[in-house]
């Protein structure tokens, strides 16, 4: 779920939702997306507040969007 969205001049940062699941509570995915002389940069992270160790759910996550985003390039 998308919470929210602040438009940038070059680009925009997205916040949504990340779900709990047996492997760590619910937190949120910041994705900023910029334009550049080369197209396009995309930086993300993950936030669980209250948790030291998410057992990876993070790094899975993230290398999902990435992959995503590589697969529709």
């Amino acid at each position: 779920e998308v919470l929210g969205v602040e438009q940038h001049d070059n680009g925009c940062t997205i916040t949504a939702t990340l779900p709990s699941d047996v492997w760590a509570l619910g937190g949120k995915m910041i994705v900023a997306v910029r334009r550049d002389a080369r197209g396009a940069q995309i930086h993300a992270a993950t936030l669980i507040e209250g948790q030291w160790i998410d057992w990876g759910k993070s790094k899975r996550r993230l290398e999902l969007l990435l992959s995503d985003v590589r697969a529709a390039a």
